[in-house]
C-alpha cells in the first residue's frame, strides 16, 4: 500500500436485508457496496450481524 496507511472499517449486517450467516458458510468470497468510501485492498473489516426479530 505505496503512500497510504492502512484503513479500519466497521459494517453492519442487518438481518432484514443480508444474511450474513448464510454468507460466511457459503462464499469465500463477496461483495458489498460502500458508497463514497475509500476501501482499499489490504484494509481491514469486521462485520457485525445487527440484532434481527428472531
Amino acid at each position: 500500500m505505496q503512500g497510504r496507511q492502512r484503513k479500519y472499517w466497521a459494517f453492519l449486517a442487518n438481518p432484514k436485508v443480508y444474511d450474513i450467516e448464510k454468507a460466511i458458510r457459503e462464499y469465500e468470497e463477496d461483495n458489498w457496496t460502500v458508497p463514497k468510501r475509500d476501501v482499499r485492498t489490504g484494509d481491514l473489516v469486521i462485520i457485525w450481524k445487527a440484532k434481527g426479530n428472531g
